[in-house]
Formats: structure tokens, C-alpha cells, sequence
């Protein structure tokens, strides 16, 4: 709950997710079939993916999801705004995807009912 919370926030949002494994993982968005240019451009990308999704992390502890501005991960990750929102159009998906390389760390949550 309210402002400061980040690490809280993000940790009810991972858990969340655990639980719903669907939501886990936003899709890919590579062009297909990935060959030739496409295919290097996969290779020399995935360093950004995980320097973006490293930061996404880091900035969700700090501030929390509601906080979490593309801006931020971009100048923490070191890359432009359009770099992440090219992959990540939305900051709901760019969150699941970075909190999805994390959630296998959390055990789920038993079904209660």
C-alpha cells in the first residue's frame, strides 16, 4: 500500500503471478522465422533484453508497480525508451516478463479456496 512500498508490491505482484502461470511470461516478439539479419539482431539483442529486464527489476524494488515509469528502467538499462517499448508496448508486460525471470525463486501459493 501506499508510496514506498516497492519491494511489497512487487513481491504480492510476483506471487500473483506464480499463481497464474499463463501470465508468467509475455509472449516473444521476435520476427519469424528468425534467419540471416533477423537472426543476428536476436543474438546481439539479448544482452539489451536482459540488461532492460534487470533494470526493470531493480526499479519495481525501488518504487513498485504503480510507480514504475519506462523512462527509469530505460535510463538505468542504459538504452532509449523506444528500445523497451519496441519489445515491451505496454509497462504491464515489460513487468511480467521481468518478474516471470524471477517468480520460479517463489514457491506458489497453496489453493485455499
Amino acid at each position: 500500500g501506499g508510496g514506498g512500498g516497492g519491494l511489497y508490491d512487487t513481491l504480492v505482484l510476483a506471487v500473483a503471478l506464480s499463481n497464474n502461470p499463463r501470465q508468467m511470461r509475455a509472449e516473444p516478439r521476435p520476427c519469424a522465422p528468425p534467419t540471416g539479419d533477423c537472426a543476428a539482431r536476436l543474438v546481439r539483442g539479448e544482452p539489451i533484453v536482459q540488461a532492460v529486464l534487470q533494470a526493470t527489476l531493480a526499479e519495481l524494488m525501488a518504487t513498485g508497480y504503480r510507480a514504475l515509469r519506462i523512462e527509469d528502467v530505460a535510463t538505468r538499462a542504459g538504452v532509449n525508451k523506444t528500445t523497451i517499448y519496441r519489445r515491451w508496448p505496454t509497462k504491464a508486460e515489460l513487468a511480467r516478463e521481468a518478474i516471470g525471470t524471477i517468480a520460479d525463486r517463489f514457491p506458489p501459493l497453496p489453493d485455499t479456496g
